[in-house]
């Protein structure tokens, strides 16, 4: 439970304009007063949330029981996430490639409730299969929990009956600060390597994430996969703080002992053949969102992707592989999505797309939510109206640590060395474009332009940023 008197000054606006925009509430003088008040406070990181010297801590007897037997095959895999967009499909990929059962921990009210919604999910997604039914093994309880809400007996039981174990799950939310999200992301964490301890021990993937590096510390700087994670301090949303603290966690967890590899993706996009996605995540809502509005900023913010059923093909193919223990990976498209790319791309399809300096094109965002006016993403507004440092007296804005120049230089080399040998395409960013872009007509999320041309490739000339 979150105490909005210790929230700092940023995290309360952000809260406030999710919940003035969610509720209906706004109107135009509140929001642009919320949004000056945001101009004038600088840094969203609140040292009384979050403080990395404090939070990466293992108790010390979370230690390996016994050496890992590197021969075994997993007759039994543990699962979290299962439900979320990536999990869904980790669990298709782990179904295909191992004979195992795979327990999966779900939020739910019972067994039956947790198995239905998983089932529900998968066939939402196109890789429901009957034949999985029955090595599918629900688990009901909570992230959120000490030892997931589970009785002694049965967090003892999975301690003796897993093998293997994936963590996946993590609730996901950008707005929220450190402390609303602490118990399911990062004690769940300590759990997890808790479990992987017990009677004997356990392989231990966690799928972690690229936004690690979003801090100001390595704003232009390299990201590298073998060496440990750095300014923490820096970090400015309470999410990527805690994957922050659950990274560091498990690479504290390895140095004692447990077999573990870290697996870190960037903004998880669509199915690069189906075209499946989440869409209510960060890329569908752009694209979404910046259509609606008839207008994009100026930034060019680089999106740097991968297509869900590379990466979980990757991750599945990577565990096998007894060189992976102790290392991260970084997954991510050769060339990243660019937003004046987007642009070409959008307007080649028909759409009509002004550009405008940030300020000018996040007020006119926030009038169409005082205004009552559908955008995909107001949802997003406490997360893209944040401020998050200032550079030569001018505030930062989220788009700003996004923009081309200041994103991280990303190090794949350990996921390159691993696929080599492999048989698992990755898409161009244009070809993972089109199949989102049909997908998002298909489903309605994205309403097609009036006489659209239809074709991608007669695209208008580049705007100017």
């Amino acid at each position: 439970m979150m105490d909005f008197r210790k929230l700092s000054p940023q995290d309360k606006r952000r809260l406030l304009v999710d919940l003035l925009t969610r509720k209906g509430l706004t109107d135009v003088h509140s929001l642009e007063h919320l949004l000056r008040l945001g101009r004038q406070t600088s840094g969203l990181k609140d040292k009384s949330q979050f403080d990395p010297s404090k939070e990466v801590f293992l108790d010390p007897d979370i230690r390996p029981c016994s050496p890992w037997d590197e021969t075994l095959e997993p007759k039994a895999i543990f699962l979290t996430g299962a439900t979320g967009y990536m999990g869904r499909f980790l669990l298709f990929e782990l179904l295909k490639s191992f004979p195992s059962r795979v327990y999966c921990l779900i939020r739910a009210s019972s067994a039956i409730d947790a198995k239905k919604r998983i089932e529900d999910m998968m066939k939402s997604s196109l890789i429901w299969d009957p034949d999985f039914q029955h090595r599918i093994v629900p688990i009901p309880g909570n992230l959120d929990r000490p030892a997931f809400g589970l009785p002694p007996e049965k967090f003892d039981f999975l301690a003796r009956e897993i093998d293997w174990i994936y963590h996946a799950g993590a609730t996901v939310n950008f707005v929220y600060p450190y402390s609303a999200l602490k118990a399911p992301n990062v004690d769940a964490t300590r759990e997890i390597i808790r479990l992987a301890c017990q009677y004997r021990t356990k392989r231990l993937h966690y799928v972690s994430s690229m936004a690690v590096f979003d801090s100001l510390g390595y704003s232009g700087k390299p990201a590298l996969e073998d060496l440990a994670l750095q300014h923490g301090d820096s970090l400015f949303i309470g999410y990527v703080q805690t994957k922050w603290a659950s990274d560091s966690i498990i690479s504290l967890a390895g140095t004692r002992g447990v077999p573990i590899s870290i697996h870190r993706p960037p903004f998880i996009s669509c199915h690069s053949e189906t075209g499946v996605c989440n869409t209510k995540d960060f890329v569908a809502r752009w694209i979404s969102g910046i259509t609606q509005l008839g207008c994009v900023s100026n930034i060019n913010i680089r999106m740097d992707l991968v297509p869900v059923d590379y990466l979980c093909k990757a991750i599945i193919h990577l565990s096998r592989s007894r060189t992976s223990i102790g290392k991260a990976f970084h997954y991510f498209l050769p060339q990243p999505f660019l937003s004046h790319q987007l642009v070409e791309w959008l307007t080649g399809y028909g759409y009509k797309l002004s550009v405008a300096p940030y300020d000018e094109w996040e007020s006119g965002l926030l009038r169409t939510a005082a205004l009552g006016v559908d955008n995909a993403l107001h949802p997003l507004l406490g997360f893209l109206a944040a401020r998050v440092g200032e550079e030569n007296g001018r505030p930062l804005s989220i788009a700003d640590m996004y923009s081309s120049e200041r994103r991280p230089r990303y190090d794949g080399k350990n996921v390159q060395f691993e696929l080599q040998n492999a048989s698992i395409p990755c898409p161009s960013s244009e070809q993972l474009f089109r199949t989102y872009y049909d997908y998002l007509i298909r489903s309605g999320f994205l309403k097609p332009p009036g006489g659209a041309a239809g074709n991608p490739s007669r695209a208008h000339a580049r705007p100017s940023f």
